[in-house]
């Protein structure tokens, strides 16, 4: 009958509406777990990001010591290559008493003094001043055959000197770049294990 209906009818539908509200209930107690989620599941992929990045920066720093090793060891050659070192240098230039500077001032100054005497030996018009003026020359002259060579010697010490400590120092700055480098890639070695770390929880959590 009708009234059977009635009841069979509000009884269903009682039934759909507790249903809907368990599902809504269910659905929201839910919804928490789900954003955690996908906290998780975002977190997991920045942490994979930065650990690919911080990877490929360590590689790079890598690569950067290997190219300053090779660096180092052309120097290292070329170091050897003097067959001497700074103080051994040091010590052969100071036996010339003198600075490379002021024997350069001293041959300018002989060169000159040679000039002027050719020059007044030239317009000198009585022979025995000429005669004079000769000797002078001879002398001026064999002081500058002297000066020269030990120029030339002293120049040959003092330039190697320069290009020695040029390469030394060249390797100095190669040596601390290399430990600069190496720091780095210790300080990101060192943020790895906390990445991993983090990766792990996220991994746990989305489990």
């Amino acid at each position: 009958n009708n009234t059977d209906y009635t009841n069979a009818k509000d009884k269903y539908n009682n039934t759909i509406k507790g249903g809907m509200t368990k599902l809504k209930t269910t659905i929201n107690g839910k919804l928490n777990d789900i954003k955690n989620l996908e906290k998780a599941l975002k977190d997991l992929n920045n942490a994979l990001e930065q650990e690919k990045v911080l990877d490929g920066e360590i590689a790079n720093l890598q690569n950067e010591v290997e190219s300053i090793n090779k660096e180092i060891e052309k120097l290292n050659e070329k170091i050897a290559g003097f067959g001497t070192d700074i103080e051994s240098l040091d010590k052969e230039i100071a036996k010339f008493g003198i600075t490379l500077e002021a024997l350069d001032n001293e041959i300018a100054s002989l060169k000159t003094e040679i000039a002027d005497t050719k020059d007044a030996i030239n317009k000198m018009p009585r022979p025995e001043y000429k005669e004079a003026l000769k000797k002078q020359l001879a002398k001026l002259e064999a002081q500058l055959a002297e000066k020269e060579p030990k120029r030339e010697e002293l120049n040959n010490f003092v330039t190697t000197k320069n290009e020695l400590q040029a390469a030394l120092n060249k390797r100095n700055k190669w040596k601390a770049k290399g430990e600069e480098t190496i720091a780095q890639i210790k300080t990101k070695q060192g943020e790895l294990p906390t990445l991993k770390d983090n990766a792990d929880i996220y991994v746990t959590t989305i489990n």
